[in-house]
């Protein structure tokens, strides 16, 4: 399946996969912001998608980051 990607700030990488195999894309932040504990904000990641009826999107934490800190 093909997704279209419109990238809003042109200066951000456009979401890849980082490794063959990986299950998500690699994206940015276009604005640098540090959340504390419970915080919600948010955060602009610099491109829109075309996402098909009857799928969707989902921003995750890494693994790692999730893991470590509770995020």
């Amino acid at each position: 399946m093909k997704i279209e990607i419109v990238k809003t700030e042109k200066e951000l990488p456009t979401p890849k996969y980082a490794h063959h195999g990986d299950a998500g894309m690699d994206l940015y932040s276009a604005i640098e912001h540090t959340l504390q504990p419970g915080e919600r904000k948010l955060i602009p990641a610099g491109f829109k998608l075309a996402i098909p009826y009857g799928f969707e999107a989902q921003v995750r934490p890494r693994s790692g980051l999730a893991l470590k800190h509770g995020i």
